[in-house]
């Protein structure tokens, strides 16, 4: 199912893909050219005083200058959070950087590593498989495929995922863990990602795009 949105239909976001060339080497890079491409139609408000935390490692403080101006960039699904809303917390310190849109968890970082780990505050949740600087592209590609404005979904077996997806470019990123080992596909203007499905047996596959042109002939 195709669910339309309402923005300038001579804006089609996204539809550079030379940012997927950096993602197996400079993420951060890659991070960056995703976000100036998908929401190059997206404008900036004022930006206002720059406020910096040394406990910031590089891939979170180039978040922070892509997304400026633009506080919706920070997450709608989920939130990553602003320099001023950093917290220490835990026995060890870490810092808390984001949380899930109803607060189940919270995710966490080593202050002392210059591309950190990303952990939960909550035990039942295991370390990230990428270090920040990968999971703040996934987090990037996670709300563009949720929250774009023409979005197409559907619960699947396994064994289809390959066949939906053979149209798209992957993304060279470990699964993320939060989205039940989710992994990200691509195509000019479009972003999609698999995740976790209603059974063992099953994915949930969500894809998004900036404009119906461009999402159409994949959902057909």
């Amino acid at each position: 199912m195709v669910t339309m949105g309402s923005p300038d239909e001579n804006a089609a976001g996204g539809t550079d893909l030379r940012w997927l060339a950096l993602a197996s080497h400079d993420r951060v890079a890659a991070m960056a050219a995703f976000i100036a491409g998908w929401y190059a139609d997206v404008p900036a408000g004022p930006r206002g005083a720059v406020c910096s935390d040394p406990r910031e490692p590089l891939a979170l403080r180039a978040f922070y200058r892509a997304v400026a101006g633009r506080p919706g960039l920070r997450g709608g699904q989920n939130r990553i959070f602003t320099s001023e809303e950093l917290y220490a917390e835990g026995p060890d310190d870490w810092i808390v950087f984001g949380t899930e849109n109803q607060g189940c968890f919270h995710w966490i970082m080593d202050p002392d590593r210059p591309d950190p780990a990303v952990g939960y505050l909550d035990d039942h949740y295991p370390v990230e498989p990428e270090p920040m600087s990968g999971f703040l592209l996934q987090f990037c590609l996670a709300e563009a495929a949720l929250g774009g404005p023409f979005r197409a979904s559907a619960h699947v077996k396994r064994t289809e995922v390959a066949t939906l997806t053979d149209r798209l470019r992957t993304v060279p990123l470990r699964p993320a863990g939060w989205l039940g080992g989710g992994t990200f596909h691509v195509a000019p203007g479009v972003v999609a990602v698999v995740t976790s499905g209603r059974s063992p047996g099953e994915r949930t596959i969500l894809m998004s795009s900036r404009h119906p042109s461009l999402l159409g002939p994949l959902t057909r």
